[in-house]
């Protein structure tokens, strides 16, 4: 039983050309002259500002710094006149016409790229993603109603804003300044009005550290004055928790959280159940932005069981950030279970922005939970919502960047490469590099294993010269996946060593078990049977050290198996020996654990057989059998059964033969081909003088006996 072998070969074709019989060809010049003048004035076609080109001195002429524009003028001068040289002395124009071809080509195609990253300089335009290709539809805003004082126009413009509607809210106010700029108000009135317009400020500011946004927190001060002074308690205690909360999001929380916790326990003790639960809220915003999870939970549940009674709008306030303190707390079954329908409840009544970030909270939870493909649909629903072109970029990015770790890869490439090219384009090298891991694992996941060599390869090249060694290893990792896949051992090897050197620096002896047992797996499959074996003994040793007994086992089987396939019997039998010694040690109430003490004992019998030591290999391979039927794995029973079947034929121990051939057939799966073990049982029967039950054995399974010289197998 002979370990398989992969065999491939390249074949290489060869360029040839023709000279005159002289050796030089009086062409040549006019050629040369052509092609350049083209390749200068296409260059300087491409951009705006004049390139200067270095011309060498030749005889009397002097070197010189010319225009590209000039020498390209000069150059299809030359090879005008060479060419006009030829037709003369020929009676024809085929050379000028030839020539003038060459002087006024144009190009093949629009944009050759030489690598999968290259992006056109001169203009780049990043197409749009379809995931946010949305037509902005015109905003109609109905006339402000008239009102009976600047009370109702007031409590308009508050519903407007207590119902996210910001720009019918802007409107109105300016209609209350047209129409009750010069009247005289009261002083709750005159808070009323400061409270607005800072809400306002706040909306249409998302920079919360802008003189805007100042703005509003001296405004809401001046409301809660107002209020204060008006005698209305709740109105300026709504003013100062929207006061401590935007000096919380400006990044004043010392001063800030104070506030509006103090205004929130008086809201929540003393207002009606919207105020209590929009004050919850607020605070449970601030708590989450500071990232205290715990803090939001409690906050919002001080209101639980008041939520049922306030207006949806509220009711879903409440819920969005409920989710998005579960998803801090690795709450993902709350989050997969309740973000769905808030999402689209949310979209429904025409809140997107939250919609948004309630289905980047659910993508979140479906990543962690490993649904990748559909965290990255739901990315695709939150883009279209962004107005800030930077965050649907970074979205777009984020979604790409999961699809490349599912088998819809092909999908994220096309958006991750016009990050790269923009990215770069724009000289943000780092930008670029970031995008760039997850380009070449979408090539490698995409059956494109040379598009992310070169992408890996370049961001190597940026890690290494940027000195980022933690990145640079991860970029490694990867190279080492991919030139595995292009059947490069040498390659895939030398960067799993530069893995195992960084962590050997470190001292961090577990990463260094781990590159040499990678290493191994891979030169085992090219076949480089000695190297392989060296480098599980190595990743074995360091198991020991770290007391790891079933990687240990793992490393040391396949060192002895490594050894057994470069043929070296006797150290074959010695790692067996090395390998049987863990089994003890392993916890053999895990399955894992079991499955390896079954997978030693098959490789053992075949080792064993290879040493000629047949008695202890038909024992090895029937004890497999056995393990492998306790753990319900009747193909790997099948298998060991068959072993089992001719290590006993070849003792001519026919009998035991014919019933380990029996026990195997009885094991085998569905759709598990018979015919081996017929063989074996048919020639063990055949021995035993019983020619009719081996035919019969043929007819039970529908197969033809093969014929043979002497009637045996």
């Amino acid at each position: 039983m002979g370990k398989g072998r992969r065999t491939f070969a390249r074949t290489h074709a060869g360029l040839s050309a023709k000279t005159n019989s002289v050796g030089f060809d009086t062409r040549s010049p006019m050629y040369f002259a052509a092609a350049s003048s083209l390749a200068l004035r296409r260059a300087q076609a491409l951009v705006p500002e004049q390139i200067a080109v270095h011309r060498p001195g030749h005889g009397e002429r002097a070197a010189a710094e010319v225009s590209a524009a000039g020498l390209a003028a000069d150059l299809r001068t030359q090879a005008t006149e060479i060419a006009e040289r030829f037709d003369r002395r020929n009676g024809t124009d085929r050379v000028g016409t030839l020539i003038r071809g060459v002087l006024d080509a144009q190009p093949w195609v629009e944009h050759l790229p030489m690598s999968p990253t290259a992006v056109r300089r001169a203009t780049v335009v990043t197409p749009p993603s379809t995931v946010d290709s949305v037509v902005s539809e015109p905003i109609v805003i109905e006339p402000v109603p008239a009102t009976s004082g600047p009370d109702e126009l007031l409590d308009l413009i508050e519903g407007h804003y207590e119902e996210d509607r910001e720009v019918e809210g802007g409107a109105a106010l300016d209609a209350f300044d047209e129409r009750y700029g010069g009247a005289e108000l009261t002083t709750g009135q005159r808070a009323r009005l400061a409270d607005l317009r800072a809400a306002r400020l706040s909306a249409t500011n998302e920079d919360r550290r802008s003189a805007d946004h100042a703005a509003a927190i001296d405004l809401w001060r001046e409301a809660a004055a107002g209020y204060a002074a008006a005698g209305q308690p709740e109105r300026e205690q709504h003013a100062l928790a929207r006061t401590g909360a935007a000096l919380c999001w400006s990044g004043d929380i010392d001063h800030g959280m104070p506030i509006v916790v103090a205004a929130t326990d008086w809201l929540v003790t003393h207002a009606e159940p919207t105020v209590m639960v929009r004050a919850a809220t607020r605070l449970a915003i601030c708590y989450l932005n500071e990232r205290r999870p715990d803090e939001t939970l409690a906050t919002l549940d001080r209101v639980a069981s008041v939520v049922d009674e306030v207006p949806e709008r509220a009711r879903l306030r409440y819920s969005f950030i409920r989710l998005a303190a579960a998803a801090h707390l690795d709450r993902f079954e709350e989050v997969l279970r309740d973000a769905p329908a808030v999402a689209e409840r949310l979209e429904s009544l025409g809140m997107a922005a939250r919609a948004s970030r309630t289905r980047i909270t659910l993508a979140g939870a479906l990543e962690q939970t490993g649904q990748l493909a559909a965290a990255a649909d739901q990315l695709a629903a939150a883009i279209p919502a962004l107005s800030d072109p930077r965050g649907r970029d970074q979205l777009r990015v984020a979604r790409a960047a999961m699809l490349a770790r599912t088998e819809r890869a092909a999908e994220a490439v096309d958006d991750l490469v016009d990050a790269v090219a923009d990215r770069t384009a724009h000289g943000d090298e780092a930008g670029a590099a970031d995008v760039r891991y997850p380009l070449a694992l979408a090539y490698l996941n995409s059956n494109r294993p040379l598009d992310a060599a070169e992408v890996a390869e370049e961001q190597l090249a940026y890690r290494s010269r940027t000195g980022d060694p933690a990145q640079a290893l991860n970029v490694r990792l990867l190279l080492a996946r991919i030139y595995r896949r292009l059947n490069v051992a040498a390659d895939a090897v030398a960067q799993l060593d530069a893995v195992a050197d960084w962590y050997a620096a470190n001292g961090e002896r577990a990463g260094v078990g781990q590159m040499a047992q990678q290493a191994a797996e891979i030169l085992d499959e090219a076949n480089r049977d000695d190297d392989a074996a060296a480098r599980f003994l190595v990743a074995a040793d360091i198991c020991a050290e770290l007391d790891l007994p079933l990687p240990e086992l793992y490393n040391r089987r396949r060192h002895a198996t490594s050894l057994h396939w470069a043929h070296q019997s006797e150290r074959a039998v010695a790692a067996l020996e090395a390998a049987d010694a863990v089994v003890p040690r392993v916890d053999h109430d895990d399955a894992d654990a079991r499955w390896e003490v079954a997978r030693l004992h098959y490789d053992a019998s075949r080792i064993l057989w290879g040493a000629g030591e047949l008695a202890e290999a038909a024992v090895r391979a029937g004890r497999a059998a056995d393990d492998f039927a306790s753990l319900d794995a009747p193909a790997a029973v099948a298998d060991s059964r068959l072993q089992q079947a001719k290590i006993r034929w070849n003792l001519d121990e026919y009998g035991p033969a014919e019933a380990a051939a029996r026990q195997g057939l009885a094991a085998l799966p569905t759709g598990h081909p018979p015919q081996a073990l017929v063989e074996v049982l048919d020639a063990a029967l055949r021995r035993q003088d019983r020619d009719e039950e081996a035919d019969a054995v043929w007819r039970t399974y529908g197969l033809s006996r093969p014929s043979t010289e002497d009637g045996e197998r």
